[in-house]
């Protein structure tokens, strides 16, 4: 219980539902969806997708989310903000190619120098 309380006073549950609107109403922009299509596609209420897109939903349920994010063809992973789609293809590229390590290591660099400087510290 202490544990969820903490969470709830560090504004956590308010940060991961705003970057999971944020996330949201990318995807949407991308498909050019409204929400009367998001809902529908989801299968969830319209004023379900309302509400949550205006912030009224504190910590909206995980199969509405698991809904959304099935509607949208992405993973809950990519709604809550935890890949960087960048990154991603870069790996899937020098997966494939010689030599597109070395770019994707200066591209790394570029996006977190200080983690690059810690890893090289560390060796």
């Amino acid at each position: 219980m202490e544990q969820k309380h903490t969470l709830e006073e560090n504004g956590y549950y308010a940060q991961v539902t705003d970057q999971l609107i944020e996330n949201i109403g990318y995807q949407m922009i991308r498909r050019n969806w409204s929400m009367r299509t998001l809902a529908d596609k989801a299968d969830i209420p319209y004023e379900t997708v309302k509400h949550l897109m205006a912030g009224k939903i504190g910590r909206p349920s995980f199969i509405s989310i698991l809904k959304i994010a099935n509607a949208l063809e992405c993973s809950l992973d990519d709604l809550a903000g935890r890949n960087n789609p960048a990154l991603e293809a870069l790996r899937r590229l020098a997966d494939h190619a010689d030599g597109m390590y070395q770019i994707f290591a200066e591209v790394e660099h570029l996006l977190y120098p200080n983690f690059m400087m810690q890893r090289e510290n560390n060796k």
